[in-house]
């Protein structure tokens, strides 16, 4: 069963350049610790194998996880996500980003429960908040890595994991009525000081 958490597997997207939080925005202080630091406590209540992709890996080396440098060149969420895809150990693995600090252990859940029922075909589950989808919270599927590399290796100036989304069978799950803070991105000292 999918909800079985050696079963599941979580990647963290660290290949942020950070330049408008000018600072390495994944070491920055949340509410008494690093970012990266509050999206890992979070991912270990419900995977057993967790791990980092993206650049300058030296820096979270100290959390004892599995680090995977991306694969392409070009820096953006898609090049991470087909990182993970590459490196993955099972068909799914859960992808999000290191700025995101508020996720919680029942919107992973919820979206385990919804990915044990989603039909064969389907390449990415994910929330969605009214019209807007929330791909860096979300499983994706090892089948839609050629896809996936096809896009990047053909869009040398990045691709948006909208437009891969465009391109494959996908399912969303409607997060409107839940704590939308959940998915907030923090980018700049402002974000950060609207939070803390």
């Amino acid at each position: 069963m999918l909800s079985n958490k050696h079963r599941l597997q979580a990647v963290i997207l660290v290949g942020g350049k950070s330049s408008r939080m000018k600072e390495d925005k994944t070491l920055v202080l949340f509410r008494g610790k690093p970012m990266v630091e509050c999206v890992l406590d979070t991912l270990d209540g419900v995977f057993e194998d967790i791990s980092f992709v993206g650049g300058n890996l030296k820096r979270f080396v100290k959390y004892k996880k599995t680090c995977y440098e991306d694969i392409f060149k070009s820096k953006s969420p898609a090049v991470g996500i087909a990182t993970s895809l590459t490196y993955a150990k099972n068909d799914w693995v859960f992808v999000t980003a290191a700025d995101m600090p508020l996720i919680t252990v029942s919107a992973i859940k919820r979206l385990v429960t919804a990915l044990g029922n989603i039909p064969d075909d389907t390449l990415a589950l994910l929330p969605k908040i009214g019209p807007h989808l929330e791909p860096l919270f979300a499983f994706y599927n090892k089948k839609m890595l050629n896809t996936l590399t096809r896009a990047i290796t053909k869009n040398a100036l990045g691709i948006s994991i909208h437009s891969v989304l465009a391109m494959i069978k996908f399912r969303s799950v409607d997060f409107s009525l839940s704590n939308n803070n959940v998915f907030t991105n923090i980018n700049t000292p402002l974000d950060l000081s609207l939070l803390k």
